[in-house]
């Protein structure tokens, strides 16, 4: 008995295996594999899919853990076929979903393991983009500062300066589709809204019709017209045509000639037919208003030019 309680007595030993108990192995607790097994599974399938798409380049590399930095220069021809390799890639992983593709890139991108070279990825790409901001922003103020240039207060543009202005006008509205108000886009290119809603007028219908653009029409205004309507308005008065010498006139009378702009002496002289209205019809059935439409292509004298610019020289009276 003293035998047994000696034996008892020692190392608890196990009692189906008759192992000592801190000799036994225990079980560790249970896992939750199904993640694991989920990921790995997903790998397995992309990478069975690389296998067949591309056989030659598959080989062991996809399972490797670590990246390698490289020096080694290669084509664009060669990045070319890479980029076509990984779309296909993304095609499969987002069931040819276009938006999935964009954001499975913009998430790899943002990857720590790229930290090393994203300069070297966006880099060019932000210098493209910052480089065609300043080139815009430079046409856009060249423009202001040409229509402010060519802005003359109080008066109208020369026709070939503003048909100029008008085709930069409908080429920065040629569009059929925009956000931006009229007078968003006269505040930035340093016009007005009555000019952009012309040009997009204009812009609208070559988008429509197709045709070219071509300069507006543009009435020729009366302070324009009444330099080169006064010759041929004295030409008129002083014709034996339309008026005689006075002879009872005792003086001849100073005028300013309208060819050489200087004073000369003429003699006086009486309308043939009485009455302002009259002979402005006679003038309109002249040869000199036919010389003057001739030289003058548009342009037209109306009853106000034509008595502001009667010769002094002939009276207002015909002879009874």
């Amino acid at each position: 008995s003293s035998s047994a309680l000696k034996e008892n007595s020692g190392t608890p030993q196990s009692a189906t295996t008759g192992t000592p108990q801190s000799m036994t192995t225990r079980t560790p607790p249970a896992v939750n594999t199904d993640t694991a097994t989920k990921k790995r599974k997903r790998t397995d399938e992309v990478s069975s899919a690389l296998k067949i798409l591309y056989p030659r380049k598959t080989g062991g590399f996809f399972y490797m853990e670590t990246w390698g930095n490289t020096s080694e220069c290669l084509t664009s021809k060669s990045y070319q076929l890479y980029a076509s390799d990984l779309l296909q890639h993304l095609k499969i992983i987002s069931k040819s979903k276009l938006e999935h593709a964009a954001r499975t890139l913009k998430t790899l991108i943002n990857n720590k393991i790229f930290d090393s070279v994203r300069d070297s990825i966006t880099g060019i790409r932000s210098r493209d983009h910052l480089k065609e901001s300043q080139l815009d922003k430079q046409i856009v103020d060249n423009i202001r500062r040409c229509l402010a240039h060519h802005n003359v207060g109080g008066g109208s543009r020369e026709k070939n300066v503003q048909s100029s202005i008008d085709a930069v006008l409908a080429a920065a509205c040629f569009t059929d589709n925009t956000i931006f108000s009229d007078n968003a886009l006269g505040n930035r290119l340093g016009t007005n809204a009555k000019s952009i809603k012309k040009a997009r007028l204009a812009a609208a219908e070559i988008i429509r019709t197709g045709k070219q653009l071509k300069p507006v029409p543009r009435k020729i205004r009366k302070d324009c017209i009444q330099p080169a309507a006064r010759r041929y308005i004295i030409e008129f008065c002083r014709s034996d045509e339309y008026s005689r010498i006075d002879n009872s006139a005792v003086k001849p009378i100073k005028v300013v000639c309208p060819y050489t702009k200087e004073e000369e002496e003429v003699q006086r002289r009486v309308w043939l037919v009485a009455g302002a209205c009259y002979n402005f019809d006679l003038f309109l059935k002249s040869s000199m208003y036919e010389t003057f439409k001739s030289e003058n292509p548009g342009s037209t004298i109306g009853l106000t030019i034509f008595r502001t610019h009667l010769c002094p020289s002939v009276k207002e009276k015909s002879v009874k």
